[in-house]
């Protein structure tokens, strides 16, 4: 089950300094990509509301109601899984959103490198943040001309000056990296394949055999990356594909747990509670535990 990111050309050419998108259990202004995948423009996304799981350079992320991602051009991803009650909104904007040569403008040093450096994607966990960027996006979208881009460089600068952010993922992803034929290194191998075998039994010495790292270091270095252990993360995305299916199917629960890789059906049914809090039969019918 080979994933690889393909190039979206939804927003490539942007034609306003701001697309914004609300995406909502009802429904969304407009269909996104369901898919792993990428573009050239910059993209921010907010939890208003809810729990999103989304999938970073094969990192897997939870995000939940006042949490804030801002992603590089190119950098891959996918909204894997949401809870039932959601809102999210996007914002894309063009990447050369600061033309400007930063030497012949020193003042802008400082958001020139906020911008550059957003190539392995920022997180923030600052609901009181969001609280003050949510009003923005309304303007912007009530707003054309230089008024649109004064609220966008606002919500920007609030962005810039947060303390509460972190880095996505630890490294640039290979399709950024400036080395020609540079290699993946431990991690992003074994991230790729889990993704593409997740299905699959394999042992934590075949995984740690095709990462090419001893079993211990790559266990340390795997949960330090994405907080998970290599089987928990397994069970994510076993979890993940099944809510998938259950959602957008009519095939049976017990179909659907072999299909992404549960052995008995009793398995599969202790573990979605587990991580969903509803048995597989809620969760498609859309009533609580």
């Amino acid at each position: 089950m080979k994933k690889e990111a393909f190039y979206d050309q939804t927003e490539e050419n942007v034609n306003s300094i701001a697309n914004i998108h609300i995406l909502t259990q009802t429904g969304s202004d407009e269909k996104q990509p369901s898919t792993y995948h990428y573009h050239n423009c910059m993209e921010i996304l907010i939890v208003q509301q809810g729990t999103v799981r989304i999938l970073v350079n094969y990192i897997l992320k939870e995000l939940h109601a006042g949490d804030i991602i801002m992603l590089h051009n190119n950098l891959p991803h996918e909204v894997m899984n949401h809870s039932e009650r959601y809102k999210l909104v996007i914002i894309h904007f063009p990447q050369n959103i600061l033309p400007w040569e930063t030497l012949k403008i020193p003042e802008l040093h400082k958001e020139q490198c906020f911008i550059q450096n957003s190539e392995c994607g920022y997180l923030f966990a600052a609901p009181q943040l969001t609280a003050k960027i949510i009003p923005l996006v309304r303007k912007i979208r009530c707003s054309n001309g230089f008024m649109r881009i004064s609220h966008l460089f606002h919500l920007l600068h609030l962005l810039s000056e947060s303390k509460a952010v972190g880095l996505l993922v630890n490294e640039m992803p290979n399709i950024l990296k400036k080395q020609p034929g540079a290699g993946e290194t431990s991690i992003n191998r074994t991230f790729r394949f889990l993704y593409q075998h997740y299905t699959e039994e394999h042992s934590l010495e075949e995984i740690a055999e095709y990462a090419n790292q001893n079993k211990a270091a790559l266990c340390r270095s795997f949960k330090k990356v994405s907080g998970y252990t290599i089987f928990q993360y397994i069970n994510r995305l076993r979890i993940d594909n099944a809510c998938r299916l259950l959602k957008n199917t009519d095939q049976s629960i017990t179909d659907i747990a072999y299909i992404v890789g549960y052995n008995t059906f009793s398995h599969f049914n202790s573990q979605f509670r587990r991580v969903m809090k509803l048995s597989p039969s809620q969760y498609r019918k859309g009533t609580d535990a």
